[in-house]
C-alpha cells in the first residue's frame, strides 16, 4: 500500500517528469557526441535555463512531492551556477537578472501556450471537433506528457458515438494532435459496437469516421509528390482486422472503374434534373452518406435511400422501410418483380425439359 501512495505521488509529481525527460535528452546527446558534452560550458547554461524555466513554471505548486522538488532544484540551481559563472561578481549580476529573466520566460510560455493551444483547436475542428477545443486549455496547463479527450454524442434514438481524441507533445515540447479512437454503438446491439482508431493525418472528419463504422464507403482525395492529387475509395474491412484490432481498409482507385454519376443515372433519381442537385447528390454519397431520394415508378413518386457500392460498381437500395433491395426492383416495383420471376420459372422449366428430350404437361 506504502508503495502504490508513493508511486502515485512520483506519477503526479510534473516536476520530476520533465527532469527526467532531460535526463533522456543528456543521454542520447552523449551517446551522438561523447559524454563530455556533458561538461561542455555551453551545455552547462542550457541546463541552467532549463532549471531555472522550471523554477519559474511551477513555483506556485501546492503539490508536496512537487514543494520538496524545488527546494532540491534550487540547490541544484546554485552549484550549477557556480560552474557556469565561476566568477563572483558574475554570479551575482546573474541573479540580479533573474527575476528578468523570468518574466520573460513566462511572457515567452504564455505566448507559446497560446500559439499551441490556437493550432490544436483549429487542428480538432478540421475533422468536425469543435465541441473539445474548450478542454484543451486545462489539459496544456497541467503539462501532461500527453493525454486524450473524450467526446461522446448520440446520432439517432439508438445510435451513439463515442470518440477519444490524443494529444501528445512533439520534439520541441509543443502539443500535437496525434489520432481518436470513434466508437459507433447501437443502444439495441451494444455486442455490435464497432470502432477504429484513426491518425491525424488521414483527415478522416467525425462524420466521414461514423459513416465508415456504419459500413458504407468514402470517396477519399491523397495527394503523391509524383502524381498529384488523386481520389480513391475506402471502405472498413470488417472481416479483417491488424494486430492492434483495427479494421483494414479495402481501397478502390479509379483504375476499378466504379462509376458512380453512372450508377445514380440508373435509377433515373429526380434529384438529378438540374446540374446543381445532381453534384449535392454526388457529394452526399461520396462522404458516405445515405441520402432519400425520388424515383418515378409508373407515374408515381417513390422514395428510396440509396448508398454507394464501390466494391461491386453500383449503389445499394432500399426501401421506404429501409429494407434493402435490388435495383430492379426499385425500378419495376418488388411486387412486378416478384411476378416476372415466377413466370421466367416455367418457361425456364420447360427450355431444361425440351434439352433433356421430355415433354411437359401444361
Amino acid at each position: 500500500m506504502e508503495q502504490q501512495v508513493e508511486n502515485s505521488e512520483i506519477t503526479s509529481n510534473r516536476i520530476a517528469k520533465e527532469l527526467n525527460e532531460w535526463k533522456a535528452r543528456e543521454q542520447r546527446f552523449g551517446k551522438l557526441f561523447s559524454a563530455d558534452i556533458l561538461k561542455d560550458k555551453a551545455f552547462l547554461k542550457e541546463k541552467l535555463g532549463f532549471y531555472e524555466h522550471l523554477q519559474t513554471k511551477y513555483r506556485r505548486s501546492n503539490v508536496p512531492e512537487e514543494k520538496m522538488t524545488l527546494i532540491i532544484l534550487a540547490r541544484q540551481n546554485d552549484l550549477l551556477r557556480k560552474q557556469v559563472y565561476p566568477n563572483l561578481w558574475m554570479r551575482l549580476l546573474q541573479r540580479a537578472l533573474a527575476p528578468f529573466r523570468e518574466k520573460q520566460a513566462e511572457r515567452q510560455t504564455t505566448i507559446s501556450s497560446d500559439r499551441n493551444l490556437s493550432d490544436l483547436k483549429e487542428a480538432v475542428a478540421k475533422v468536425g471537433f469543435e465541441a473539445v477545443g474548450s478542454k484543451l486549455a486545462q489539459q496544456i496547463k497541467e503539462g501532461q506528457r500527453e493525454f486524450s479527450v473524450p467526446l461522446s454524442y448520440y446520432i439517432s434514438e439508438t445510435q451513439k458515438m463515442d470518440i477519444s481524441l490524443s494529444f501528445a507533445k512533439d520534439a520541441s515540447g509543443a502539443y500535437r494532435f496525434e489520432k481518436y479512437q470513434a466508437a459507433l454503438t447501437d443502444t439495441d446491439k451494444p455486442q455490435e459496437s464497432k470502432k477504429q482508431i484513426f491518425s491525424s493525418e488521414d483527415q478522416i472528419s467525425a462524420s466521414q469516421a461514423q459513416n465508415l463504422l456504419s459500413g458504407r464507403a468514402i470517396k477519399i482525395e491523397t495527394f503523391d509528390i509524383n502524381a498529384g492529387s488523386k481520389s480513391k475509395w475506402i471502405q472498413l474491412d470488417f472481416n479483417d482486422q491488424d494486430p492492434s484490432g483495427n479494421h483494414k481498409l479495402k481501397e478502390f482507385h479509379k483504375d476499378y472503374g466504379f462509376d458512380l454519376q453512372k450508377a445514380v443515372n440508373q435509377l433515373g433519381v429526380k434529384e438529378t434534373l438540374t446540374a446543381k442537385d445532381q453534384q449535392v447528390l454526388l457529394d452526399a454519397l461520396s462522404r458516405g452518406e445515405k441520402p432519400q431520394v425520388t424515383i418515378m415508378r409508373e407515374g408515381k413518386e417513390v422514395n428510396l435511400s440509396i448508398e454507394a457500392n464501390p466494391q461491386y460498381k453500383t449503389l445499394n437500395v432500399y426501401d421506404e422501410h429501409q429494407k434493402k433491395i435490388s435495383i430492379a426492383q426499385a425500378l419495376s416495383g418488388p411486387e412486378k418483380q416478384a411476378l416476372k420471376i415466377t413466370e421466367q420459372a416455367p418457361k425456364e422449366n420447360e427450355q431444361q425439359s425440351k434439352k433433356n428430350g421430355q415433354k411437359v404437361k401444361q
